[in-house]
């Protein structure tokens, strides 16, 4: 293997560890350390002292780092299944404002999304996304769709746009991000609740799991809105691109050559 292809393997896994690191690892960890404080305020564990932590090695430490990161890690991974059902549930109770917003943008711009699916021969699409199937034969989009759409509009840019995957690996671990911190706030209110109950001094944390449940479900929402915008951008962009190179120049009643309505517009033409 070269060392162009090397790099370039190495290259490609970038977005995927960014994505683990935005999406699992920083939510996994709020939880380890919202669990550790609960066992802390219930009397269960208790703070090291100060003189400890500074006696500890190099190799300790790092250890010790590396296990907060795997085990957060490992409770990103235990608490994503529900990160979106618990943000668009949470949403419905909020007189639905998250869940219309995604719809009503689904909505608005079904032209281009339809386009972009029947573009895809149907002998390539997974037997079961049977969404995707009815967007084709039908070309509407219902309210159930959205998840599948959701997955199929992603691999779409990537592959029609590479240039965008960069781009919308970020975003998509953002929103994947503060879906999963809604879910983990809720579990931890939860706990603090019962924890309360045995603990009555741990009801200091069920306000900070609200608060943080608040904060998580309003940067999800922004976040929601930002990432499907920015979507239906990339496929305005793939669908003008395609229809300027595939069109080809009109001819005028002189027999010149008068190229397409867009680089008229741009200037783009020489002379004929």
């Amino acid at each position: 293997m070269s060392d162009e292809e090397t790099v370039a393997q190495v290259g490609s896994w970038v977005p995927e560890i960014y994505y683990d690191v935005i999406a699992r690892v920083t939510p996994g960890c709020v939880t380890l350390a919202g669990i550790g404080g609960l066992a802390v305020l219930g009397g269960f564990a208790a703070v090291p002292p100060l003189a400890k932590w500074k006696d500890m090695s190099l190799t300790v430490g790092s250890l010790t780092v590396l296990a907060i990161i795997g085990t957060g890690y490992v409770l990103g991974h235990l608490i994503t299944p529900f990160g979106r059902p618990a943000f668009r549930t949470l949403a419905y109770l909020q007189k639905g404002h998250a869940g219309h917003s995604e719809r009503h943008l689904f909505q608005a711009h079904s032209t281009v999304m339809v386009k972009a699916i029947s573009s895809v021969p149907m002998d390539l699409l997974p037997t079961g996304v049977n969404g995707i199937a009815h967007i084709v034969r039908t070309g509407m989009i219902r309210p159930e769709d959205n998840y599948q759409l959701d997955h199929f509009l992603h691999e779409y840019i990537r592959l029609m746009c590479p240039q965008a995957l960069g781009v919308i690996t970020k975003m998509r671990a953002e929103l994947s991000c503060c879906r999963n911190l809604t879910a983990a706030s809720v579990a931890l209110v939860a706990m603090a609740g019962i924890a309360w109950v045995f603990r009555p001094h741990c009801w200091l944390a069920i306000p900070l799991g609200l608060l943080l449940l608040v904060l998580a479900m309003s940067a999800a929402t922004y976040r929601q809105a930002a990432y499907y915008e920015r979507i239906i951008s990339f496929l305005y962009l793939i669908h003008r691109t395609a229809t300027t190179t595939t069109t080809p120049p009109s001819v005028d009643a002189r027999g010149d050559k008068t190229g397409t309505q867009a680089e008229q517009a741009h200037g783009t033409l020489r002379p004929g």
